[in-house]
């Protein structure tokens, strides 16, 4: 049987979900241009190498999106700040929106409790943006 957790996380405010295989979500994001390996914020509003994880588990989704973007812009997933070059999302905008979902459930991306989860630009080209944000998420075991 699930049981309701509610967990804060370091740098963040507080995320709730429910344990035993349904999704919990995390967001992060940036305001404005964003660089070359630079690192969403989470809650706290800073960069940071992402919420530590409160149990084992697995992303199996993440999604992008972005708002008066022009440009592109990848951002790769960090275990600990170490990168995990394929689980990545990137998007290309013209000035509008930007979005793209990538789902992970048929190779998820395993990690152990303690383990920090967070969003790097690996590529980019962007000269417009109002903000960027990835919303990604995990099941505990």
């Amino acid at each position: 049987m699930s049981e309701l957790m509610s967990r804060a996380w370091p740098g963040t405010g507080s995320a709730a979900g429910i344990l035993g295989g349904v999704p919990v979500s995390s967001h992060c994001a940036r305001a404005g241009v964003t660089a070359l390996g630079d690192k969403l914020a989470y809650g706290n509003g800073a960069a940071t190498d992402g919420p530590v994880m409160p149990f084992n588990g697995r992303l199996i989704c993440a999604t992008l999106s972005g708002t008066n973007v022009t440009g592109s812009v990848t951002y790769c997933v960090m275990l600990d700040g170490n990168l995990s070059p394929f689980y990545f999302l990137g998007a290309t905008g013209t000035g509008g929106k930007i979005s793209n979902i990538k789902d992970f459930q048929s190779s998820p991306l395993e990690f152990t409790a303690g383990t920090q989860i967070g969003w790097v630009a690996t590529a980019y080209s962007i000269t417009a943006a109002t903000g960027i944000e990835v919303t990604f998420y995990v099941v505990f075991d």
